[in-house]
């Protein structure tokens, strides 16, 4: 245990820092008022609800606020549950534990429901903001979930409440981490408002673009305009429909009718909820083999492809990037493939991704319970032609924009990730923003030591955040494909990967399975063995949670999000990444320049793994894109660290 920290129930704290329950504190706690909906009007005083708490930040929601005029015999009850600036709330039904500060944003009066309590501290005694912050952290949320009072309906008593526990540092450190913490809250706030600014004008520009009322310079010549059954269009603009300039436009079907079961690794395969509102969405997706794959060829799909779902939520549409590789999809979907060359098919796309051809395809679905579209139809849909010059000088200003909003949307989810980081560090003592210098380097030296003489238990933590991560019980994960998993991992994580192999499969490296990192796991139930009627692997153990607290406390938060970038690819990817890093590595190493030819020669060069080229997965063009991708995953963040 580091110098200076201690153990405690809710873990290692600094010595200084105390345990304590939210009653210990001597706070005003209350809920809300019952009955209030009766007093709803248009005007009135603010009403809080849980509706207006958020799980994003301590900062409430504003977008959604009622109001209520309250009759003069309320005025005791009023009194009562009025909010002050500093003020705590807890949801304490339904969601029980999202948490929400009162600052000086919130128009006052204002007032909560029952469905809220009220904590106001002495602030002498503690920073409500700090308080705030801590009680969001997943220590006092587990607690929460914990305590929760089961009955006719799920929820929380004040007195519950009252006893829930958080690491309490000194009042100065207190409002020290909670000014750091507010300073990210308000740089998260500002990106959000950014991006919703930029999608405002985004769509404001598709809608003058895509129909023509506004031209981009060079093809405004003509300035008449004709009626035509899609609105008002310039008079050099032609119509034509979905049909007559794509392939044959076909739905999907489910694998599972023809007698092929779901995969742990295959061939992707999209689901209508893959089609999302922001794109395309693969936690949704599943794999199917590729002997389904090739059965369903009709409903292949590969990058430059436009889908629209064509049941449920009719009209999503996403397009599939030149990063996308070859997948299937489900019958919830509609491919169009354009083949016109006259036809720029990200024109179609943003054309299709409109609000009015949404509200077009909606008007005319059948089924009241379970709206549908035909494929007819969407081969019907008709469309505007510009001509091409234009068609692809309107989807380069559009790309252009979403490239932007990708970058604001990248540095959003990187500053939130920070957030949670600098919120795992802070809260719980291990950085210290008093007297960091002397604390934080002697907890640093300790923790390096620890690693140091302890691989075995570190690489037992690791893979059991992988099964954790990777894992479940219907698709337990194997041995191969941790072991790629956890190559990338410490390459990124120290830039190095030792005690790896080049094995067939390889890089592999015997000594988690031999030398104990398994065995520890499944002793101190980390993880477990798992074996279902196709498939033999791991799951996480009962005790995880301790693992990823310990993998926290090495790696940090943000560890875990990174990984998530391979969720979704299959294993040959991987080995792919892992072989081709392990031999740019080995060049570098004797001072060679690193080709596509000389990453080969690594490769041929030994016995085991010389088979790997004759595989399409190594071929020369894969070869160079895991290479420029090695590059993005690790030397990227070398220079970051410089």
């Amino acid at each position: 245990m580091p110098l200076g920290y201690k153990h405690t129930e809710v873990g290692v704290i600094p010595e200084d820092w105390h345990i304590v329950e939210i009653g210990d504190l001597k706070p005003f706690v209350t809920s809300g008022s019952r009955g209030w909906a009766r007093f709803y009007s248009d005007t009135g005083v603010s009403f809080i609800r849980i509706t207006n708490l958020s799980r994003q930040a301590i900062d409430l929601d504003l977008s959604d606020m009622k109001f209520v005029v309250l009759p003069l015999e309320s005025s005791a009850e009023a009194l009562r549950t009025e909010l002050r600036d500093g003020d705590l709330l807890i949801s304490i039904t339904a969601d029980i534990g999202i948490i929400g500060f009162v600052d000086s944003r919130i128009p006052k009066p204002a007032y909560i429901n029952q469905h809220i309590a009220l904590i106001r501290f002495d602030q002498s005694l503690v920073s409500s903001r700090f308080a705030a912050y801590s009680l969001t952290s997943e220590r006092p949320q587990r607690l929460f979930r914990a305590s929760m009072d089961i009955g006719a309906k799920a929820g929380m008593s004040l007195l519950t409440v009252r006893k829930i526990r958080f690491a309490l540092p000194p009042l100065p450190e207190q409002r020290a981490i909670a000014d750091a913490l507010t300073d990210v809250d308000g740089l998260i706030r500002a990106l959000e408002k950014l991006i919703a600014k930029k999608r405002t004008i985004k769509q404001a520009m598709m809608k003058q673009l895509l129909t023509g009322k506004s031209r981009l310079p060079g093809f405004s010549k003509q300035q008449s305009y004709k009626q035509t059954v899609i609105g008002v269009i310039p008079e050099d603009w032609m119509l034509t429909n979905l049909e007559r300039v794509s392939a044959f436009i076909t739905k999907g079907s489910t694998p599972t009718t023809y007698g092929f079961q779901w995969v742990q690794d295959g061939v992707l395969f999209l689901r209508s909820e893959c089609v999302s509102e922001n794109g395309l969405d693969l936690s949704h997706s599943m794999f199917i083999s590729q002997k389904a794959h090739a059965l369903l060829n009709r409903s292949e799909l590969r990058s430059g492809d436009i889908l629209i779902t064509i049941t449920g939520n009719v009209g999503r549409v996403v397009y599939l990037n030149n990063e996308f590789s070859f997948a299937n999809m489900n019958q919830h979907i509609a491919r169009v493939r354009i083949i016109d060359e006259s036809v720029s098919t990200k024109f179609v796309y943003y054309f299709l991704t409109q609000n009015s051809v949404r509200k077009a395809f909606n008007a005319i679905t059948t089924g009241q319970a379970y709206p549908q579209i035909s494929l007819k139809q969407v081969r019907e849909a008709v469309i505007p032609l510009p001509p091409l010059a234009e068609q692809r000088a309107i989807a380069a200003v559009l790309s252009d924009m979403d490239a932007e909003l990708a970058a604001l949307e990248q540095r959003l989810y990187k500053t939130r990730q920070l957030k949670q980081s600098m919120m795992q560090q802070l809260l719980t003592g291990r950085v210290r923003l008093l007297n960091q210098e002397a604390s934080t380097g002697q907890a640093r030296l300790e923790l390096a030591k620890t690693k140091a003489h302890n691989w075995q238990i570190n690489e037992a933590v690791v893979i059991a955040v992988l099964a954790n991560q990777f894992g479940s019980e219907q698709y337990p994960l194997g041995r191969k494909r941790y072991t790629k998993l956890s190559y990338l991992f410490h390459r990124h994580a120290e830039h190095k990967a030792e005690g790896y192999l080049k094995k067939a499969a390889g890089p592999y490296n015997p000594r988690t399975r031999y030398g104990g990192p398994e065995k520890i796991a499944i002793q101190n139930r980390y993880l477990q063995e798992h074996t279902n009627a196709q498939l033999k692997g791991f799951v996480a153990g009962d005790n995880i949670a301790q693992a990823e607290d310990y993998f926290d406390n090495w790696y940090g938060v943000e560890a875990r999000q990174w990984l998530e970038q391979f969720r979704y690819k299959p294993n040959d990817e991987l080995e792919l990444l892992a072989t081709v890093d392990m031999a740019v590595e080995e060049l570098r190493d004797q001072g060679a320049e690193v080709t596509v030819t000389a990453i080969k020669g690594v490769i041929k060069a030994n016995k085991e793994w010389e088979a790997k080229l004759s595989r399409d997965v190594f071929s020369d063009d894969h070869i160079a894109e895991a290479l420029e991708t090695c590059r993005v995953l690790f030397d990227a963040r070398k220079e970051e660290l410089r």
